[in-house]
């Protein structure tokens, strides 16, 4: 029980790297615009040292983040602008009399899609190394292609979210959490879209692992 490589010693060491790394991505979500590459770290370090137990959590969080700093603020600003406008338009149709309600489930189509492709758009901001376009492009096509996924994974948002606001203490674990669950999806995924060659194989190809 007492062994450091024991399974009850490596429980303990992954709650406390879900914690860590939960509490890095409030403290680098506070200026708003660096959620989507506070995320994308988020998803990286959980699956490469939570789940690969390769690398060091502070260490490859902050890796993470300052490789995508760039294109995630900027898919962030492209999501909030995005976001307002659909809040908008909802506030604009529950004004009108009679409220339409064919518009109300096209809003409500729009909203699912728009946070199902951000999901899509995040995570492989963590994995891929591509321009804005390339990435939006994969991102749709994986959410559509595989969107009874998508909708397991909103699922877990809106429940991680319900959670969070009935017990905001949770934030000090629920990100990282939500993180892994979505992962144990998501991996199954990418793998099929990642090359896979003789020359990866022999480096740090950790996301190929079971």
């Amino acid at each position: 029980m007492f062994n450091l490589n024991s399974s009850f010693f490596r429980f303990i060491t992954n709650i406390g790297n879900i914690i860590i790394v939960s509490v890095l991505w409030a403290i680098c979500c506070l200026p708003v615009i660096t959620i989507i590459p506070s995320t994308a770290a988020l998803y990286y370090t959980c699956v490469k040292v939570i789940r690969h137990s390769r690398g060091y959590i502070i260490k490859d969080f902050f890796h993470s983040f300052r490789m995508n700093i760039k294109q995630g603020i900027f898919i962030t600003i492209l999501a909030i602008v995005f976001g307002l406008v659909l809040y908008i338009d909802y506030t604009y149709i529950v004004r009108l009399n009679p409220i339409p309600y064919y518009l109300i489930v096209i809003y409500r189509s729009a909203l699912t899609l728009y946070v199902c492709l951000l999901i899509f758009l995040t995570i492989n901001l963590s994995r891929f190394q591509i321009s804005f376009l390339s990435l939006l492009k994969l991102s749709f096509f994986m959410m559509i292609r595989h969107f009874y996924l998508s909708f397991i994974m909103l699922v877990l948002l809106i429940a991680a979210g319900i959670l969070l606001s009935a017990i905001p203490i949770t934030l000090m674990f629920l990100p990282g959490l939500y993180i892994l669950l979505t992962s144990l999806v998501m991996e199954n995924i990418l793998k099929k879209y990642m090359p896979h060659t003789l020359e990866d194989s022999e480096s740090d190809t950790w996301y190929h692992e079971d």
